[in-house]
């Protein structure tokens, strides 16, 4: 851009913070500060090779001692007189003037401009927006793993409802998720197309084709995929998906079990007695269905309408999704409640 930088190190620059001092014009450092220790984490050869480079070319670009700066990232680097093989170089404010790879020394900022020439500066502090700062709390691994169990949650209870409300919530969550990690720089629209188009796949196999599989797979392979993504480190993204989705599918059974019998359920449910004096009949249980065989009138997902024997009944499977139009079996039968499976 043509404007002039300079890295003022009040205390320390280590890995990724020598990387951007490194990246500047000059460098000034304050008395008692230190600069360097930068291996890479995972410290493979891979890393090592690319970090490595990367310093030295910006040391090269900014005319400092590319040997200085490779040290800081590979043990390997032989510094005479400064460092050994073996060792990662990190460097004092009066080690780093010494061996001229930064500008001076100050202890405070207004000193650090007039060493780079620039007398009676009008000083403008940058501070993060109310967006950057919520993205910063968002994308926090612990408030991260929050939002994606929610999303999943609320997209499991979608799969096994049809609830808008609870895919609604998921999605919300998820959206959050995607716009905090842009925000941060950790994703690109690149990613949340991918999860767009695995969202869609989903919402055409709940609502459009049910039972076949296919479209739901590729969605939900998607949208794992794109989460992953989303996280900027493979390593990090599988991690922390993978403890959200086993948290979220642990809760999406508890609420399975617990949630019908639960004290707020009951609240809707109607606790008085229906009697005959005031026209309600009981259902009269189902006889002589048990391994009947049928067809499915409407899709079961998982309760629907199958004509058996050549009438309609209600019926519902174990979990199990069949499109309609499918051969189905009287699995058993439980009072007027009739389970069926694929024949």
């Amino acid at each position: 851009s043509g404007i002039p930088t300079i890295a003022y190190v009040k205390e320390r620059a280590w890995s990724a913070g020598a990387l951007i001092a490194l990246s500047c014009d000059k460098i000034y450092m304050a008395p008692g500060s230190s600069i360097g220790a930068a291996e890479p984490i995972p410290s493979t050869p891979k890393y090592i090779s690319a970090l490595h480079a990367e310093f030295v070319s910006l040391a090269q670009a900014h005319h400092r001692n590319p040997s200085i700066a490779a040290a800081m990232t590979d043990p390997d680097v032989v510094v005479p007189g400064l460092k050994a093989k073996g060792q990662i170089l990190s460097l004092s404010a009066n080690d780093a003037k010494k061996w001229h790879f930064i500008d001076g020394i100050s202890d405070t900022e207004i000193g650090v401009l007039a060493l780079a020439g620039i007398h009676q500066p009008r000083l403008r502090t940058a501070g993060a927006t109310w967006g950057e700062r919520i993205a910063q709390f968002v994308s926090d691994p612990i408030v991260s793993g929050f939002l994606l169990t929610i999303g999943f949650l609320g997209i499991l209870i979608e799969m096994q409802t049809l609830h808008l409300i609870a895919g609604i919530i998921g999605i919300a969550a998820l959206a959050l998720f995607f716009g905090a990690h842009i925000v941060a720089g950790f994703s690109n629209w690149i990613v949340i197309a991918i999860f767009v188009l695995g969202l869609l796949a989903l919402l055409f196999e709940l609502h459009v084709l049910p039972g076949h599989g296919i479209s739901g797979t590729v969605g939900i392979l998607l949208i794992l995929t794109s989460i992953v993504l989303a996280f900027g480190t493979v390593t990090v993204g599988l991690l922390e998906t993978a403890m959200a989705l086993v948290v979220a599918v642990v809760l999406f059974v508890l609420a399975l079990r617990w949630l019908p019998e639960s004290a707020f359920m009951r609240r809707f449910a109607f606790a008085g007695a229906q009697s005959v004096t005031e026209g309600y009949t009981a259902a009269r249980p189902v006889i002589g269905l048990d391994g009947r065989d049928g067809v499915a009138q409407t899709y079961l997902r998982p309760a629907g309408v199958a004509s058996i024997d050549g009438n309609r009944y209600q019926v519902q499977t174990d979990g199990e999704y069949i499109p309609a139009q499918t051969r189905i079996r009287v699995k058993r039968v439980e009072g007027a409640k009739i389970i069926v499976t694929r024949a």
